[in-house]
């Protein structure tokens, strides 16, 4: 079985390139799902969770007295689960399972799915109207909606040539699952506000790692909060472009000019274009999928803010190589202070504040300062494949 995952422009533009051979087999459901973590987002890979439920509308909040579905990892099903159960006995339980008292409801999404039959090739699963909630003080609030319909295709047997031809014409973009855009949309809600007191440079530090975990007891600086996200990288010469298909306009190209090392800390010139539609980009020399956890450092005096990126990249949909690096950047300050300071004042202390996590992760991690770049992996990925 062929299955492919994309977004697709729109449902009008889906359903007219496909006409010929889409006959719908069911009316359109609802759905939610309830995605569950703790503060330090430490869920990752085979430990995920969530609650499921069809739902007949979308006007409530996710939770209140629904009953969801528990859905648990294998390793960790010691019952059956099929008996519908409240969102709090689904925290309960997920808190046995896991031996954690701090796993609680994260984020939540909701959207319509429709089935339909791709001539006797296939299935087609559409799904629209994908919107999103973060859980914030223990209570879900809006946060926002998907522009881009969801397609999921299933071929069991090959396609016609017309058929074929059809599908590989029509425009998409990389798919995205919605507990990630979930997760991004949580990023958003709690992220702070920054002024950045350093415009048109780019600090950042590089380290190698086997793997990308970090013990925050070894940082210099506290943090504030932890995110984890998944985006999509198209690599041209001289730029990148990256974007998530939440919104037409989330493109945004990324120019960086010459290194230089300044007091040990890298620093490049970069600029950045916003607002640009993914859907008019060229096809990319490279392709890379990164998912980054984000530790957010937040300077108890100063209020400067700094990423500690936990980093695991692949090249487009290969999940066979990957690359693993933790990334230190300059993030900016929540406000700016009363009194002003020379820019050369401000990046004295900010490139001793990246010295500083940089020499507690050497120390008491074994890491190593690299330069190696994600571009350069997957130019020398793409000349061993040759």
């Amino acid at each position: 079985m062929r299955r492919e995952r994309f977004f697709v422009q729109s449902v009008p533009s889906l359903l007219d390139a496909l006409a010929e051979w889409l006959t719908p087999l069911e009316v359109p459901t609802r759905h939610e799902c309830v995605f569950f973590d703790d503060a330090w987002l430490t869920l990752g890979g085979d430990a995920r969770a969530h609650v499921k439920r069809r739902i007949e509308d979308g006007s409530a909040l996710p939770g209140g007295g629904a009953l969801y579905t528990l859905v648990l990892p294998k390793r960790l099903r010691t019952r059956s689960y099929d008996e519908p159960v409240t969102l709090d006995a689904a925290t309960r339980e997920m808190r046995r399972a896991y031996e954690s008292e701090a796993i609680e409801p994260y984020c939540a999404a909701r959207w319509k799915r429709q089935h339909f039959a791709v001539g006797t090739v296939g299935t087609l699963t559409l799904e629209t109207d994908v919107t999103y909630f973060g859980r914030i003080d223990g209570a879900f609030v809006p946060a926002g909606e998907e522009h881009h319909p969801r397609v999921t295709l299933r071929l069991t047997t090959r396609p016609s040539r017309k058929l074929a031809a059809v599908l590989a014409m029509m425009p998409r973009l990389p798919h995205s699952s919605r507990r990630w855009m979930g997760y991004f949309r949580m990023r958003k809600l709690v992220k702070p506000r920054r002024v950045n007191e350093l415009p048109g440079y780019e600090y950042e530090i590089k380290l190698d790692c086997d793997r990308p975990e970090v013990d925050p007891a070894c940082l210099p600086i506290p943090i504030h909060r932890v995110y984890q996200t998944e985006s999509t990288r198209y690599y041209y010469e001289g730029h990148r472009i990256q974007f998530r298909a939440f919104r037409p306009e989330r493109a945004t190209r990324v120019s960086k000019g010459e290194l230089e090392v300044i007091d040990g800390v890298p620093r490049r010139p970069e600029e950045k274009e916003r607002g640009l539609s993914p859907w008019t980009l060229e096809r990319p020399a490279h392709v890379l999928r990164r998912v980054k956890k984000t530790y957010l450092l937040l300077h108890p005096t100063t209020e400067r803010m700094y990423n500690l990126c936990l980093e695991v990249c692949h090249a487009g949909e290969d999940r066979e190589e990957e690359m693993t690096q933790i990334e230190i950047e300059y993030r900016g300050r929540v406000a700016m202070p009363s009194v002003a300071e020379s820019r050369e004042a401000i990046e004295a202390a900010v490139l001793a504040d990246m010295r500083s996590v940089r020499d507690a992760l050497v120390e008491h991690m074994g890491m190593k300062p690299t330069s190696a770049t994600k571009r350069a992996w997957l130019k020398k990925r793409l000349r061993d494949a040759v």
